[in-house]
Order: C-alpha cells, then structure tokens, then sequence
C-alpha cells in the first residue's frame, strides 16, 4: 500500500474509534464513518470488507499500541513480578491518556468481537510478551494456584478499572497513590 494509502486507512480506524467510543458499536454506521473520515463509503469497501472488519482491525491496531507502551521501559529481564508491576503502570499512564482507546477496548473485549478474535494468529502475536510474563510468573511459584489465563483476566480487569478510575481522579496517577494501588492488584495475585 501507497503512504498516502495508509494514511487514509488510518483515517478511518481513527474516525471508527471516535465514533465507537461516542456511540458504540450499534450506534456507529459505515457512512458515519466514511463522513468522521471524510472518505466516501466506497473507499471505506476499499480497504475493509465491512464495518465488522473495521472494528476487528482497529482493535488489533489499538491492542498492539497498547502492548507496545506496556512492555516500554520494563526491563527485558529480572524479577517477573517487578516486571509485571511496570507493565501494569504504563498500561494505566498510557490509558489515561487515551480515553477512547479504553472506551472501545472495554466495549470490544466484552462483545461477541472478543470470542471471535481470540483465534486469530495476529492476536495470539500481539499477546505473547503477556503470556510469556504470566508463564513466567507461574512457574517461579510468586502467584496463586490458579490457571494463568484466570489469573491474567483477573488482574487485567483491575487494572482496566483503576485505568478509568484515574481518568477521571488524576490525584490516582500520583506515583505514591499509583504504585499503593499496584501494590493492591499485586497482592490479589501473589501467594
């Protein structure tokens, strides 16, 4: 694909999420978006099949940035738990700076989207450094006896919680209050 190409895709994964996170999933049209996108819905057909593709794009696209900032800046070896930890925090600063990205990952993650995504190859590629530090956690015997899969929800659901939390109670994103609440999802997990 052209630049120019891939900036109007862009485009448009960036008119759906703005849209998506206003008005939802139901609420959106193709022709809204082509309109937020100031393309017309042909070109939309161009570069997705539908507006179910589109959404499936967008949050592939929306979960690897968030996957890329959550692994920025931990270190690449060393206590898993520490690790974890870092993860954890740059999920929430990288959240409360992007709202809508939170807004329509929530919504996709508990719509029928998820169940439908959770087999595709690129998805098990964008989840594998989480998966790989879960293991990790596991096996180094620091977490509860509970399946790893419970356990990476359970502390995702907390940490998507305390993200909006924050948006909202920006005195939360002071390091202090930041790392004691870490602490506290932390403490759900560990033995």
């Amino acid at each position: 694909m052209r630049e120019k190409s891939q900036e109007k895709k862009n485009g448009i994964l960036q008119a759906t999420l703005e849209l998506v996170s206003e008005q939802g999933f139901h609420g959106t049209s193709i022709s809204q978006i082509a309109k937020q996108a100031k393309v017309n819905v042909g070109s939309i057909y161009y570069y997705f099949e539908s507006k179910d593709d589109i959404i499936t794009a967008l949050y592939l696209d929306c979960k690897s940035r968030i996957t890329e900032r959550a692994f920025s800046n931990c270190p690449d070896s060393g206590e898993p738990d520490i690790r974890l930890k870092a993860m954890m925090q740059n999920i929430i600063r990288y959240f409360s700076k992007n709202r809508r990205e939170l807004s329509f990952i929530v919504q996709f993650e508990n719509s029928p989207y998820a169940s439908s995504i959770a087999l595709s190859t690129e998805y098990a590629d964008i989840m594998k450094p989480y998966v790989s530090l879960f293991n990790e956690l596991k096996e180094s015997g620091r977490v509860k006896d509970i399946p790893v899969r419970i356990l990476s929800n359970l502390m995702s659901g907390a940490v998507v919680s305390l993200a909006g939390y924050c948006i909202d109670h920006a005195e939360a994103l002071e390091e202090t209050s930041l790392t004691s609440s870490i602490e506290a999802i932390w403490d759900m997990a560990k033995k």
